[in-house]
């Protein structure tokens, strides 16, 4: 039973996120690779949120990282963070 409500919340976190048309992840702080990624990740990168999630920020992001690293770096230290920036593809 509790396995199910917290499944059911991980569902309802996944439908939430997904409707919003900003970038929402999470970061594993060990080895910066996504653990989690909403749709406007498979859109903005025409990539499946499967083929994101286990890669590295670097990797996905390739030479827009550093332009993120600083916010990145912030947001895991515990800094409740939220920035705009560019993308180039």
């Amino acid at each position: 039973r509790a396995q199910e409500r917290i499944q059911q919340s991980a569902e309802h976190l996944r439908l939430i996120t997904d409707a919003i048309p900003s970038f929402i992840s999470y970061i594993r702080a060990e080895d910066l690779t996504y653990d989690f990624v909403n749709t406007a990740y498979e859109k903005y990168f025409h990539r499946t949120k499967a083929s994101i999630e286990g890669v590295s920020v670097r990797d996905v992001l390739g030479n827009n990282f550093e332009a993120s690293k600083e916010f990145i770096d912030r947001a895991l230290s515990g800094e409740h963070v939220s920035f705009q920036t560019s993308i180039l593809s």
